[in-house]
């Protein structure tokens, strides 16, 4: 496969799948280049990963109809943690609405407790958008209960954006399952920022994404 389409699905490299994405149109593609897509994501899971992995990544390249559908099963793979980050960069652009903000909403909350490394922090990244502050602020500030796990930055982060009275964020940090070093770490931070940084001007940290090799 020559065409767009085919470097596309067989892309490794983040940056380059992401150029050859931006020409690609799953309305305007011929239909049996549609039908291709389609079978790929029925019934290649366990055969073409970097495939699969890609479109999961991009789905605007999937029929609007079953998108979610197939982003569903990356989000709920159990064997291959690479589909998982793929659906988790893939659902941060679509706009969800109700039952299905929801349900993406739950398993993005799973992955990004129950999965290591690059996965977690991806799930949380999609995920951040969709939390609200004062509902989901108890299960943000858990992340900062490991020194180690770099989610604690990311949870920080979500904090000083969306904890705006300054006063209330710093209560937080009186948790004492927080360790010593985080909560001196988070009190620095946000003391040391101007009141502008310290309600809501915090950048969310952004990583890079792996690709299947082959």
């Amino acid at each position: 496969m020559d065409s767009s389409l085919g470097l596309f699905l067989n892309e490794d490299d983040l940056d380059e799948a992401n150029r050859l994405s931006k020409k690609i149109d799953f309305v305007q593609l011929k239909e049996y280049e549609k039908d291709m897509i389609k079978n790929i994501l029925e019934y290649n899971w366990d055969s073409e990963h970097q495939m699969v992995s890609n479109l999961l990544h991009f789905p605007h390249i999937m029929p609007e109809d079953k998108r979610l559908k197939w982003l569903l099963k990356g989000l709920r793979e159990e064997k291959q943690s690479y589909y998982i980050l793929a659906a988790a960069t893939g659902v941060a652009g679509l706009k969800l609405q109700g039952k299905d903000s929801e349900e993406i909403v739950e398993l993005l909350k799973n992955i990004s407790t129950s999965q290591n490394g690059m996965v977690a922090l991806r799930a949380f990244m999609s995920l951040a958008e969709h939390l609200k502050h004062p509902s989901d602020t108890p299960f943000v500030l858990k992340f900062m209960y490991k020194s180690k796990s770099n989610l604690r930055y990311n949870s920080l982060d979500w904090l000083i954006e969306n904890v705006k009275d300054k006063k209330e964020l710093l209560s937080l940090f009186e948790d004492k399952a927080i360790p010593e070093d985080v909560r001196q770490e988070a009190i620095d931070r946000v003391k040391n920022s101007p009141d502008g940084e310290a309600q809501g001007k915090s950048e969310i940290f952004s990583y890079g994404i792996c690709y299947v090799k082959k």
